[in-house]
């Protein structure tokens, strides 16, 4: 299976319900860090886990990944 970018937004948020089913997507795979939340930051966002509620709500899979290099 390969993966690849179809699209960019500025905001995970900006990804809807709708644009997904227009492009055929059934499952997110989301980089937790710069993409669910900011490096810097230890928690998520209200407005992120809304939208990731609002996703899930939908029938949407997610599958969250961590790039983390531990050496």
């Amino acid at each position: 299976m390969l993966f690849r970018s179809y699209c960019y937004f500025s905001k995970v948020t900006d990804i809807t319900p709708d644009i997904l089913r227009k492009m055929n997507i059934d499952t997110l795979f989301l980089d937790i860090d710069n993409t669910i939340k900011r490096f810097s930051d230890d928690n998520v966002s209200e407005d992120v886990l809304m939208w990731l509620d609002d996703i899930k709500s939908n029938g949407f899979k997610i599958i969250l990944c961590c790039l983390i290099n531990f050496s």
